[in-house]
């Protein structure tokens, strides 16, 4: 499986261009532990940006629920997820080929799932 390189992740976090150009600039200097604990905080970034966005668009399908202007059922909920998802697939594609797309896919799958994403939050 392809794995984003470190670079490739901090270009497709949610951090500041200011920061991002930052870190990059030093990467080299930084040591292996170093890597590993920005490559995590940049995962924590894109599970924490995903967490934000899905819980804000669940509780306005909820509050709709509430006042009576819609009815959603549990696949529209699924739905909501997979548009925020294929979101952040759309800014991966800006740093990936297509061939190494579904390996990232199945990586951010791996860590969004309900108890990776806890764990995340947890730390």
């Amino acid at each position: 499986m392809n794995k984003m390189t470190l670079q490739q992740l901090i270009n497709i976090s949610f951090l500041e261009e200011q920061v991002k150009n930052e870190v990059i600039s030093k990467m080299p200097s930084l040591t292996d532990d170093q890597k590993m604990a920005l490559e995590e905080l940049c995962w924590k970034n894109l599970i924490d940006w995903f967490s934000i966005k899905y819980e804000a668009e669940k509780e306005k399908m909820m509050l709709q629920m509430a006042q009576g202007d819609a009815e959603y059922k549990p696949e529209d909920f699924e739905a909501a997820k997979d548009k925020l998802l294929t979101e952040l697939l759309v800014k991966i594609s800006e740093v990936k080929t297509n061939d190494e797309l579904a390996a990232v896919k199945q990586q951010l799958k791996e860590k969004l799932t309900p108890q990776a994403v806890s764990e995340q939050q947890a730390n």
